[in-house]
This record gives C-alpha cells, structure tokens and sequence, in this order.
C-alpha cells in the first residue's frame, strides 16, 4: 500500500523508517555500553556500543538535512559528471546530430501533441 505523508503525520515513510532505525541504534549502543560496562572483561561490548552510537549522534549534531547533502555532493557528483560524459560520448558516436531528430524534439509543456505521429511516438 501507498503512504503518503498524510498517513504518516506529515512525514514521508522513510524519514520515519529512518527515524525508527536510529533510535534502535541508539538503544542499542547505550544497552551494550551499560552491559560492557557492568559485566568484567567486555570490553568488546563497549567497544561496539560506541561504534552504534556514532552515527546517531552525528546525524543528531549535524542535522540529517545537511549530512544527505554532504553525503549526496560527494558520491553523486561523480557519477552526474560520468554520466554527462557517458552521453556525450554516445552522441558523438551517432555520427549526426540534428535538430528535429526523433531523440532530439524539444516542446514546451503546454504545446499540443502532434497528431502526425502515432501513439507512443516521441515526436507526438
């Protein structure tokens, strides 16, 4: 079924999954700190309670709007430039290019289908 974010009080269903995620992280991590800490000789228990509770923490003090950005700039980028190339590339390799072609039509939203060219035509 479909959720918009009417259903799910004004946000979208995977900021709440998100949500969900971290505060079982961060329940998590402060369980096993507490356990490493009070059993002797689990240091390991510590050790993972602090790598759980890193990444709440981050998204808590950074915020998660500009944490996705940062993240987003940085693996993205790459791959839009690459793609732009891989483009390029594959018109260049057409061997022609001109305008009107069936690949290379430009309209405007509120310019009517043209009636010529069958359905499912890109001309159309």
């Amino acid at each position: 079924r479909h959720l918009d974010a009417h259903t799910t009080g004004g946000k979208s269903p995977t900021g709440v999954l998100f949500r969900m995620v971290y505060a079982w992280m961060l329940t998590t991590s402060f369980l096993f700190l507490a356990e490493g800490i009070l059993i002797p000789r689990r240091f390991d228990f510590v050790v993972y309670g602090a790598m759980m509770l890193l990444p709440p923490v981050v998204i808590i003090a950074v915020g998660s709007d500009s944490f996705f950005s940062f993240v987003m700039l940085t693996f993205e980028g790459d791959h839009a430039q690459m793609d732009g190339a891989f483009m390029a590339e594959l018109l260049h390799t057409t061997g022609h290019m001109a305008e009107g072609d069936v690949w290379w039509v430009h309209r405007d939203n509120d310019t009517p289908e043209n009636e010529d060219f069958v359905e499912g035509e890109p001309r159309r």
